[in-house]
């Protein structure tokens, strides 16, 4: 993130050296949380994998799952998200769903 000068752009910096356990576990989003002084649970958390929808599950935060091309789509609906998106693009309308 340094090398692309990207580290500004993000509110927190949360990577798998950070905590001690990692995902599912849902230590590095609460750090993430902490870092940003959000409440669990006036958040989303998004992710591709059913590791992400448990992790979030479990640090209390919504999970929105999106189906990507990975050949995880069956254990991702398995995993039972709050909200399935078939495409990333889709998520600004889920999140103006979400708030309204």
């Amino acid at each position: 993130m340094r090398f692309f000068e990207l580290t500004d752009l993000f509110a927190a910096h949360v990577c798998s050296g950070d905590t001690r356990y990692r995902k599912p576990h849902p230590a590095p989003l609460r750090l993430a949380l902490r870092q940003m002084c959000l409440d669990p649970a006036a958040c989303v958390y998004v992710g591709d994998s059913p590791e992400d929808l448990e992790m979030a599950r479990r640090a209390g935060v919504r999970a929105i799952g999106v189906l990507g091309p990975f050949p995880t789509e069956a254990r991702l609906r398995a995993a039972k998200p709050d909200l399935l998106l078939d495409s990333v693009t889709d998520l600004p309308a889920a999140l103006r769903r979400l708030i309204s």
